[in-house]
């Protein structure tokens, strides 16, 4: 993944969004529909979770996973109505998948977490 194409959009987040970026594992090249998948995710996620979020990227063993948390929203996160409903239908059309909704914290924190398979795609 470039992580580049990450920083452009977290960049372009809504005006006044705090945002902090977690890495974890070994950073490698991904398929370009990969990275264009991620973009997304994190784009639509940041959008919904409020005023401030985190971002982590985690990279696993055939795997890219994407977990986009944030103070508490107007209302949880969905992956049923709004902006997530076609990023949701993206991530399944590469075999991967996706979860939205509370944190399940105390605080009322909102979650967005997607897993994206990087292996099977062409470059």
């Amino acid at each position: 993944m470039s992580l580049s194409d990450l920083d452009a959009v977290i960049d372009a987040a809504p005006g006044g969004l705090a945002v902090d970026v977690e890495l974890a594992g070994d950073p490698r090249p991904l398929p370009a529909i990969v990275v264009s998948s991620a973009c997304r995710v994190v784009e639509e996620s940041l959008a919904e979770v409020g005023e401030s979020a985190t971002v982590t990227i985690r990279f696993a063993p055939g795997a890219v996973v994407l977990r986009v948390t944030g103070a508490e929203a107007e209302a949880p996160p969905s992956l049923y109505v709004g902006r997530l409903v076609g990023v949701a239908d993206r991530v399944a059309a590469i075999g991967g998948g996706m979860t939205a909704g509370r944190a399940g914290d105390t605080d009322g924190g909102v979650r967005v977490q997607a897993w994206l398979p990087t292996e099977g795609h062409r470059s």
